[in-house]
């Protein structure tokens, strides 16, 4: 092999390793894209289940209210084409809570499939409930789904938060953190006055 041919071998193989590192580059970037890309649907599909939920629960409520006697906002008097608009406007948070579920049984862990499938046959519950507020027991029946859905959606937010490498709060803390014991430090020349 002449010096000619040796050249021409070097080349072809730094060709072929540049080549080859340049294709497993070329994965990679695909392979992370297509991680960070699938993480950015799982997101947006638990935005979608918690703030959806909670447009149904209050869609929910108010129809509720509409339909109790004496309420002023009798929602079953006018025409069947009014009532269908007020069942519409009931269902369209509904029918999007449910699109938004169906994108977690494609991208979804076998957890947030089973919470989000309990939220969205909840809040189906609380449609048939809000349609039937009449009696108190139905108000009792109402409360305690309320509190239900609360809990579920507490648990799919935490999911999400681990989902993204967050720790796990109380999602439904109320106030401010609980202060400090310790004195916090005066500027240098003011005393504390007691």
């Amino acid at each position: 092999m002449n010096s000619a041919e040796l050249v021409a071998a070097a080349a072809l193989g730094a060709s072929a390793i540049t080549a080859v590192a340049s294709l497993g580059v070329t994965w990679v970037r695909q392979w992370l894209d297509e991680r960070a890309s699938g993480r950015a649907r799982r997101l947006q599909a638990y935005l979608d289940v918690l703030t959806l939920a909670e447009a149904v629960r209050v869609k929910a409520s108010a129809f509720g209210i509409a339909m109790r006697p004496g309420s002023g906002l009798q929602l079953g008097e006018g025409t069947a084409e009014g009532m269908f608009k007020k069942v519409d406007w009931l269902y369209a948070d509904f029918e999007l809570l449910r699109a938004a579920t169906v994108r977690f049984w494609i991208e979804g862990s076998a957890d947030a499939v089973a919470l989000a499938n309990q939220i969205l046959d909840l809040c189906g519950g609380l449609h048939e409930l809000a349609t039937h507020q009449t009696e108190a027991a139905a108000s009792e029946a109402w409360s305690a789904e309320i509190r239900r859905l609360a809990t579920l959606r507490a648990q799919l937010g935490n999911l999400a938060r681990r989902d993204l490498k967050r720790a796990a709060i109380d999602l439904h803390a109320v106030g401010l953190p609980a202060a400090s014991t310790d004195k916090p430090e005066l500027p240098t020349g003011t005393t504390e006055t007691s």
